[in-house]
């Protein structure tokens, strides 16, 4: 029959069968090398997502030993600043007790001049 054809069989288009399973099947190793490929980016991001958990655990535990650290640094350095003024205060004391002290002899040894002068003088 002229002008008249049977449904599904375009004369353009028909494809044989086995170019259809072939395509099929094609198809279908695409959607599993997809499917690979959806999984390891899924066991990626996951394994993304574990390490910044552990890193922001590591940072959490760096950030309180540091200022742990700190503070005792902070308090050793307050410490050592009280010791040293302390320690300037009592050079300090020293320092006048010897100048008192350097004075004293200084004079003492003036008098025993002046009187060793006299008895020289006599």
């Amino acid at each position: 029959m002229v002008g008249s054809h049977q449904p599904n069989q375009d004369v353009g288009s028909a494809l044989p069968s086995e170019q259809i399973l072939q395509a099929i099947n094609d198809l279908r190793g695409q959607m599993i090398d997809f499917s690979a490929q959806a999984k390891q980016d899924r066991d990626l991001l996951q394994a993304t997502h574990d390490k910044l958990a552990t890193l922001g655990e590591d940072y959490g535990h760096l950030d309180t030993k540091f200022t742990e650290t700190k503070s005792l640094v902070e308090g050793s350095l307050q410490w050592i600043r009280s010791d040293l003024d302390q320690n300037t205060e009592t050079v300090k004391q020293h320092a006048e007790i010897l100048s008192l002290t350097r004075a004293t002899i200084d004079e003492q040894t003036r008098r025993l001049d002046d009187h060793d002068t006299k008895l020289h003088d006599q």
